[in-house]
Parts: C-alpha cells; sequence; structure tokens
C-alpha cells in the first residue's frame, strides 16, 4: 500500500491536474516521486497533444539545416519545426519537440523585473501558480526603499527559488488572494523576485539569504530587516499564519519619522508615538516629574539634618517647582474643554484597547482551530497507520499458512472426515481433511481463512463442550470422524 507521503502527492496531483488516478500515479512514479517533474510532465502530454492536434500555420518555422542534412542521410525522418521567441528586446528561435512545448527564455536585460518561473509555462499549471503581477512593485530594491519612505510604508519582499514548490505554493495559496493583496496595499510595498535575477543577487548578499522561499519585512529609512517569517515548513504557508504574523508587526510598530521598530530599538530609548496608551505617556512624565522634586525635597531634609539652612536660589526653586505644579494641576481640572478632550481621548483609548483585544482573541481562535485540525490529522494518520500495519501482519501469516497446507482430499476418499467451521466473523466454512490429520492442520487452516494469529482462537466442541488444545492429537484421536462440527471462538 502507498504511504502517506505518498497519497498526499497523488492527492495535490489530482487537485491541481484533476487527471485519472492511474495516469496521476504512473506519473508520479516515472518520476521518482517528485510532484514537481509529474505535474510539469502532465500539462506537458496535454500541451503536446493539441500542438499535434492543430495544424501546421505559417508561423511554424522550419529548421533549413536539419531538413538539408536530413535529405542527405540514408534514412527520411520528419524535421522538427521551430517557433520564434517571444521576447520584445531579443529574438532568439528554440527548437519545439512535438511531445513538450518550450517556455520562452528571460532576457537578461529584463531580469530585474518581475520574477516569472520558466518551468510553468502559459498553460493551466502557470495560471495557478502565476506570481502577483497586479501586486508585485516591478522597479529595483533602492526604488522600493525610496517608495515606501514617501509613501511611509513598510517594504514586504519575497524572494523565490525556481523548482522549490513551496514557492509556487505562496503564489497560488496566499498573494492570489484578493483580501491580501488589499492589505498588502494599505500597509506594504510589496517587492517579489527571482532569487537568481539582477535585484536579488545583491539583496542575498547584503542579507544572507539561503533558504526559500524568503519573506521578509524591511525598514524603508535604514533598509534594516525588522521581521522574517519561518517558512521551512509546508504548514507555514498559509494565509493565517502569514496574515497574523503581519498584523502583530504592524500593531507592535508604526513607521512615520519619529519612531522606529521596537525590534531595533534600544532598551533605554523610550518608545513614542507606538501603540500605547496616551495615558501611560502622560503618567510616566508626571513620574519623571514626581521623582525630580521627590530629589529636591530629600536634599533639603538631608541639609535641614546637617543643620545647613537652603540657600536662596535652591529655596527658590523648589517652592516654584511647586507652585507651578499646583497651577498646572488647577487649570487642568477646572478648564472644560481640557476635561473634554481627555474624556474623548480616553474614550478612544478604550476602544482601541477593546479592538486589539478582539483582534487577539480572533487570532487566538484561530490559531487554536488550525492546532485541533493538525492534532485531528495526525491522530487519523495513526490510526490508519494501526490498521495498515494490522493488516498487513494478517496477510502475512495467510500467505505462511497457505505454503503448508495440504491439499484437500477428494470427497469419496477413504478416511476422511468434512468439518463445518464457525468463524468468528460468522461465517461457516466447510473443509474436508483426513482423519488422521493433527490438530495443528485444523488450526494452520482456520489461520489461513481469518488471518488471526495461532493465540487469538480455540475449537470447540459444541456438544458437549469442550476445549480442544492437544495440537498432536489426530481427528480420530478426538472422535471427529466422517462428518464433524467445530467453533471458532476467540481468546
Amino acid at each position: 500500500m502507498p504511504s502517506s507521503s505518498q497519497e498526499d502527492k497523488l492527492h495535490a496531483f489530482l487537485s491541481v491536474t484533476c487527471a485519472e488516478p492511474e495516469l496521476a500515479q504512473q506519473l508520479l512514479e516515472s518520476n521518482d516521486g517528485d510532484l514537481e517533474k509529474a505535474i510539469e510532465s502532465f500539462f506537458a502530454i496535454k500541451e503536446a497533444e493539441t500542438e499535434l492536434e492543430q495544424p501546421t500555420t505559417q508561423d511554424t518555422v522550419i529548421d533549413t539545416n536539419n531538413n538539408n542534412n536530413e535529405n542527405n542521410s540514408e534514412h527520411n525522418t520528419m524535421p522538427t519545426p521551430q517557433a520564434p521567441c517571444m521576447e520584445e528586446e531579443e529574438e532568439e528561435e528554440e527548437v519545439v519537440i512535438p511531445a513538450r512545448r518550450m517556455a520562452p527564455r528571460r532576457s537578461s536585460s529584463h531580469s530585474s523585473r518581475r520574477y516569472v518561473p520558466e518551468n510553468l509555462g502559459e498553460g493551466r499549471l502557470g495560471q495557478l501558480y502565476a506570481p502577483p503581477s497586479d501586486l508585485n512593485y516591478e522597479n529595483s530594491y533602492e526604488q522600493a526603499l525610496e517608495k515606501g519612505r514617501e509613501e511611509k510604508k513598510w517594504v514586504l519582499v519575497n524572494l523565490q527559488q525556481d523548482g522549490n514548490f513551496s514557492c509556487l505554493l505562496l503564489n497560488r495559496e496566499v498573494w492570489s488572494d484578493s483580501t491580501i493583496k488589499e492589505f498588502i496595499q494599505s500597509s506594504f510595498i510589496f517587492w517579489q523576485r527571482d532569487v537568481l535575477s539582477d535585484d536579488a543577487v545583491p539583496f542575498c548578499a547584503r542579507y544572507s539569504v539561503n533558504s526559500f522561499p524568503f519573506v521578509a519585512v524591511i525598514d524603508p529609512r535604514t533598509g534594516e530587516k525588522v521581521l522574517q517569517l519561518d517558512l521551512e515548513d509546508n504548514e507555514r504557508i498559509e494565509k493565517n499564519y502569514i496574515v497574523s504574523s503581519l498584523c502583530n508587526f504592524l500593531e507592535m510598530n508604526v513607521l512615520d519619522e519619529w519612531t522606529a521598530p521596537r525590534s531595533s530599538r534600544r532598551p533605554d530609548v523610550p518608545l513614542v508615538g507606538s501603540y500605547r496608551n496616551n495615558n501611560d505617556v502622560i503618567e510616566e512624565s508626571r513620574h519623571d516629574e514626581r521623582n525630580e522634586e521627590d530629589s529636591q525635597l530629600a536634599e533639603a531634609i538631608a541639609a535641614s539634618l546637617e543643620e545647613r539652612p537652603l540657600s536662596r536660589g535652591e529655596y527658590s526653586e523648589f517652592y516654584s517647582n511647586e507652585e507651578t505644579r499646583t497651577a498646572s494641576q488647577y487649570a487642568s481640572m477646572t478648564n472644560p474643554h481640557l476635561a473634554e478632550e481627555r474624556e474623548l481621548k480616553m474614550e478612544q483609548d478604550a476602544a482601541l484597547a477593546a479592538a486589539e483585544a478582539a483582534d487577539r482573541a480572533r487570532l487566538m481562535r484561530a490559531e487554536e482551530e488550525r492546532k485541533q485540525k493538525l492534532l485531528q490529522k495526525e491522530e487519523e494518520w495513526r490510526q490508519q497507520e494501526e490498521r495498515e500495519a494490522v493488516e498487513a501482519t494478517r496477510h502475512m501469516r495467510q500467505r505462511l499458512k497457505k505454503s503448508v497446507l495440504k491439499d484437500e482430499p477428494p470427497e469419496n476418499s477413504p478416511h476422511v472426515t468434512e468439518l463445518l467451521l464457525r468463524l468468528p466473523d460468522g461465517r461457516k466454512v466447510v473443509r474436508r481433511f483426513q482423519d488422521s490429520d493433527q490438530l495443528q492442520v485444523v488450526v494452520d487452516f482456520v489461520v489461513y481463512e481469518t488471518g488471526l494469529s495461532e493465540d487469538e482462537f480455540q475449537l470447540i466442541v459444541p456438544y458437549p463442550r469442550k476445549v480442544l488444545s492437544n495440537m498432536e492429537a489426530t481427528l480420530a484421536d478426538y472422535s471427529l470422524i466422517t462428518k464433524a462440527a467445530l467453533i471458532v471462538e476467540r481468546n
């Protein structure tokens, strides 16, 4: 039976191609279980069938050199057609094999443009895994940083590797979603490139990129990598994980001219302008003022204990600060305009805190549901493996017992006992044995019929009830001659 990984590959192949299961299995086996090559082979076959069904047009170019050589050879073969390259700036002829249509090559002058995987072609597979051309910023990386600074947006970088199926899944499952596109366009400059493009090579050297797909958030002001998503596991290439990671990052960081990301901030620098409660900021400033005043009061007490009178400047400064603080508090409490603004700000902060709490609760529920689904799937796989192991063991026992069983004697042979065996699953089986056969022969036949081990059942004479346990005794020793009935009972 195929393993769980082979079944997953077969299911993925059928979901992408809608092919017949037999053809899918053959293509996976012929490509040594490589899912990407198998899918590519399927669409290549379909496109080749379409090519062979279409008549030759004027756009088909015959390789004259090959034609002349073949005319001079002893065996005449069909000429190989060529298709013109579709590049705008550079024309290049490529040989088109009837069994498979080649995709146009990328010119080096277009290496900084949007990433188009070479091995997808223009058929159905190319449409399923096509990169988000309407979302991708096509200019250089430095221009993407400049645009991020102008529009006050983070730069979301995605580097993809040709032939990496996880990169294709990222295009199909995440970047193609219309809701995610709107979310990214509102807060990010999306910059996607092939790892071998002219733009991506210096980027990989600068940020030490060595695993793909690579998804990271870049600060456009400093060029610092402030967030990198962990996409080593295919389970992470899903909407919930990527969207929740980006949402959490936006909640913790605000991009403006005064703030920097929290991940790159020094611990001793206070955070200003981010998602903080304004009451906390006011309370911190008041706390600092109180600390300063407390230090001044402590100095005054220490001076009095030392019987040193305060200087005139120290005395006037202390009471001046105290009077200013009292006057400020009184004006703030009695001013109706300030009181109204304070209440409005507190309401806004409470509403923001409630919205953030709701979002966090929703993301936690989604994450919990995802974990439950994974656990349920793992439990199903474990049970399936156990069933497969039990079934394999049963078949092995049956094959072993079949090799040692004697042929059934003819019906009219002398000294033949016809036994009626009632099996544990309710079936009734009639089989002939020699009355000189030992009881072990009957046990071997039961194992062959049921797949049970010898320790899992016993043979019982129904009336009077008697358990047969001596395997070396013959049927004649147990008076089981001519015709008899036995019950196969599980222990």
